[in-house]
């Protein structure tokens, strides 16, 4: 495709270049005719001759160069075509190793589904297995737990019992106290009424001893 693309396009511009040249030269001829016509001597045709010439030259050079730019392009398209070529066998190489490689997988995945079949089997038995085990071993601890519960609530009764033993002990103790400091507080409640009784009748008694002698020496200050 991309070689046929090239060469529709290298007509193309074959086509273009085939008119600009006649194009050109129609230019040219006028010109020419043009120079003839308004100059008639000798060194003016002849210079006329050699730009004719000259155009040639370059006109020669010019479709030498398109020659060998073709050539190249040649050249290059069959080394394209070449490469594509190449490409195509590399390809179908590429695929079929990859043909080979995908059977080649699918055998190998066949042999894992096996062993993972073999596996799954095996993994299967050493489950129900591991189960039978851990039910057992679930009955024991259970067991095992329940044992543990009966002694801990036994303990736990032992502990409360305890508890109650000691409060009781603490709240008698509690009473006692409380007992010992209101019968402290009541004796010194007594003692200060008594020290307060005592203190009331040894003022009496000074009171009544002042004025006996008051009396006695008014008595005496009546007699003299």
């Amino acid at each position: 495709r991309q070689r046929q693309e090239k060469e529709r396009e290298e007509l193309e511009r074959q086509r273009q270049e085939k008119e600009r040249k006649e194009e050109l030269e129609r230019q040219r001829q006028a010109r020419e005719r043009e120079e003839l016509e308004k100059q008639r001597n000798e060194k003016e045709i002849e210079e006329i001759a050699q730009r004719r010439r000259d155009e040639e030259r370059k006109l020669q050079e010019h479709q030498d160069l398109e020659a060998k730019e073709k050539e190249r392009k040649k050249q290059e398209n069959e080394e394209l075509e070449r490469q594509r070529q190449a490409r195509e066998r590399e390809e179908l190489q590429k695929r079929a190793r990859e043909r080979e490689e995908i059977d080649k997988r699918e055998r190998e995945t066949e042999e894992l589904e096996k062993q993972r079949q073999a596996q799954e089997k095996e993994e299967l038995q050493r489950q129900r297995h591991q189960k039978e085990r851990e039910e057992l071993e679930r009955q024991r601890q259970e067991k095992e737990r329940g044992e543990l519960e009966r002694q801990r609530q036994a303990k736990e009764k032992e502990d409360l019992e305890r508890q109650r033993q000691v409060r009781e002990r603490e709240e008698l103790e509690r009473q006692r106290q409380e007992k010992e400091k209101e019968e402290l507080e009541r004796q010194r409640q007594a003692k200060e009424k008594e020290e307060l009784e005592r203190q009331r009748q040894e003022k009496e008694k000074e009171e009544l001893e002042r004025q006996r002698q008051a009396k006695e020496k008014e008595e005496l200050e009546r007699q003299r």
